[in-house]
């Protein structure tokens, strides 16, 4: 059957090219082989778990959570993932500013971004990663702190001078799933990572 998928994606045409997040809603169904619902900024905030309790997965790609994401959505997020559902987060999603909650979900603290550059991102000896290969693109690198939690599994790395960062990571939360990719600040990248992206999708249907 067809996979439903709610996403949370900002659709900005006035972005500079190299920043531009508009492909990930062409090229996320295709990874996917999926139908897509697309909730951009305008209203997002006001999502409930009734509106996206039926969705097998959600990705998460808002461009400035902390300023413009609500209580009542944060919450419909929260209340999903602790009722079995499934979050993919993608770079700009995962810097939620204060929200604590989703902190928690996807458990890291942003840190930096890194200028716009080549950068690889390298997959470490991890199930979801099996079959992946080290993945080169230009892109805006997201930097992480993690915070303690043990069951988190991490998946890929990025090698930024002589400091590594978590690229991406996943790990069971409540009776739900949580997966992040802190790159594909550029939706066309999303397509170096097909292979990541397909095992996660995989787990979440598991």
């Amino acid at each position: 059957g067809t996979l439903g998928i709610k996403t949370v994606i900002k659709e900005d045409k006035n972005c500079a090219a190299y920043k531009s997040i508009n492909g990930a809603a062409e090229v996320l169904p295709q990874i996917f082989s999926c139908e897509m619902d697309i909730a951009d900024e305008t209203t997002y905030g006001t999502l409930t778990y009734e509106d996206i309790k039926d969705y097998d997965m959600i990705v998460f790609k808002p461009a400035d959570w902390g300023k413009t994401g609500t209580t009542e959505a944060t919450v419909a997020l929260f209340t999903y993932i602790l009722h079995g559902g499934n979050i993919l987060a993608l770079n700009t999603g995962l810097n939620v500013g204060n929200c604590q909650e989703l902190k928690l979900l996807f458990t890291s603290r942003f840190k930096a971004e890194a200028p716009y550059t080549e950068v690889d991102f390298i997959p470490t000896n991890a199930e979801l990663a099996a079959g992946v290969e080290t993945v080169t693109v230009r892109d805006i690198p997201m930097m992480f702190n993690m915070y303690i939690f043990k069951q988190t599994n991490i998946l890929m790395n990025i090698k930024f001078g002589n400091t590594t960062y978590p690229a991406a990571w996943a790990h069971p939360w409540s009776k739900g799933k949580v997966a992040c990719l802190a790159a594909g600040l550029n939706g066309e990248n999303l397509k170096a990572f097909e292979g990541l992206l397909k095992n996660i999708r995989s787990w979440f249907m598991a």
